[in-house]
This record gives structure tokens, C-alpha cells and sequence, in this order.
């Protein structure tokens, strides 16, 4: 029962952080649109929204011919990377939804091992992620027998009596 309120936990907890990133940068988008005075106050909130969503980079042109990357929060407050800047933030958006979306994908929590190693910037070797995969899987199908005797041994009856009320 232990591992399910422990999946469950963080399930939910996942969801409430990128519900509250794409606030925070849809609060900050929405400065940017009305070009705000204290714009310049937002910048290290919005450099940890893009960050978080690896959205951080910009591509910029500093000569003629030579289009080099920087950090977005460099020019949170200069008007002429507005097209750029527009676009970053639709990105990190759409990574946030993405994230929200992943909380309740089935196929995100199978395959949640890889998921996790791309988290931390980690590539291990192709045989490494399916006997990473193998073994997660064995863990969370003993796991889900476990939790089944557990049910049928202190819930049984409960559960029981409700399919016995039902139609």
C-alpha cells in the first residue's frame, strides 16, 4: 500500500510543479507582451522557467554571417529578439504541457526509466536502458502483486460489498 501512495505522491507532485512552471512563464509571456517597466525583476525567474525546460538557449545574430547561441535571459528586455524571445517562450509552454500531459500517459511511467536517465543528461548504452527497463519492470510487477495479496487481505470484503450493491 506503501508504494502506491508513494507512486500516487509523486504522480501528483510531478503534475503541481509543471502545473505551477507554466503559470510562472505564462506570467512571465504576458510581461514580456506588455513590455513591462520592471521586466528586468522577472529575469532570474524566467532563466530557472527556462531552464527547467532546457528552452535557455537563443540563437541571435552578432555579425553578418555569424549567428551565435546565448542565454534568453540576456534579452528579456531588448525589443529587437522580441520574434526570438516569442518563440522561446511558446516552446517552454509547450514543453510545460507536455510534462503535464506525461503525468497521466501510461506509456511515460513504462518507460520511465529512460525518462529519468535523459533527466540528468545521462545516454547509457542501448543494452544498459532495456536491462534498466527489464529490471524496472520486474520490480513494479512484483510490487503489484504484493499490492494485490495486500488488498485481498485487508480490503477484500470491502471490496466485496461494493460489487454485491452494484446493478
Amino acid at each position: 500500500m506503501y508504494i502506491l501512495i508513494i507512486f500516487f505522491t509523486i504522480v501528483i507532485l510531478k503534475l503541481l510543479l509543471n502545473i505551477l512552471r507554466l503559470l510562472g512563464t505564462y506570467f512571465c509571456y504576458n510581461k514580456f507582451k506588455k513590455q513591462a517597466k520592471n521586466l528586468a525583476q522577472l529575469i532570474p525567474f524566467a532563466e530557472s522557467l527556462f531552464n527547467n525546460a532546457k528552452t535557455n538557449m537563443i540563437a541571435y545574430q552578432k555579425s553578418d554571417n555569424a549567428n551565435t547561441m546565448s542565454w534568453i535571459s540576456h534579452f528579456l528586455t531588448d525589443t529587437s529578439q522580441s520574434e526570438s524571445l516569442d518563440l522561446v517562450f511558446n516552446k517552454t509552454i509547450g514543453t510545460y504541457k507536455f510534462r503535464i500531459f506525461q503525468c497521466f500517459n501510461p506509456f511515460y511511467w513504462l518507460f520511465l526509466p529512460k525518462y529519468i536517465f535523459e533527466g540528468i543528461n545521462l545516454y547509457p548504452p542501448q543494452i544498459l536502458m532495456y536491462l534498466f527497463h527489464l529490471i524496472y519492470w520486474i520490480i513494479t510487477i512484483v510490487a503489484a502483486h504484493f499490492l494485490e495479496l495486500y488488498l485481498d487481505a485487508h480490503w477484500g470484503s470491502v471490496f466485496q460489498q461494493t460489487i454485491d450493491k452494484l446493478p
